[in-house]
């Protein structure tokens, strides 16, 4: 796996999600912040994959684990309802990102064939890279 088969398979997955309106591909917040100043709609913030191995020498087990945010520029002055709603706009649309990996990986042929189905965690977020709102995930494939 590398970063172009990566940033590929997931514009591929995009196409299956159409209520996220954008995709930023970056390492740290910083850059994260930086691709988002002037981002409208719900984005895909994806982390190029962290790699680990484990095992002995033969039998070695790669691994690789990224985060994806699904957020949506948040307004201070909101009421409670649209925050809420919000964040139900952004929890639909994680949730199908997330269905759309575990399908993936069930052909064997998938960047998610190693899947880690118990790996897969989906918290809120608020405030993210300078006031997205929202939820991250966390997978290790």
């Amino acid at each position: 796996m590398n970063v172009l088969t990566f940033d590929t398979k997931l514009k591929e997955l995009l196409e299956e999600i159409p209520a996220i309106k954008g995709y930023v591909r970056a390492v740290d917040d910083n850059q994260a912040t930086k691709k988002l100043t002037d981002r409208r709609g719900i984005q895909l913030v994806a982390v190029l994959p962290s790699y680990s191995a484990e095992g002995m020498s033969g039998r070695k087990s790669d691994s690789w684990t990224t985060l994806f945010w699904v957020i949506e520029k948040g307004d201070p002055s909101q009421s409670e309802a649209k925050e809420l709603a919000q964040y139900r706009r952004c929890e639909e649309a994680i949730h199908q990102l997330k269905d759309l990996i575990i399908e993936s990986q069930e052909d064997g042929c998938s960047l998610f064939w190693r899947l880690e189905i118990g790996s897969i965690v989906i918290e809120p977020e608020f405030n993210a890279f300078g006031g997205w709102n929202g939820y991250f995930m966390t997978v290790t494939f």
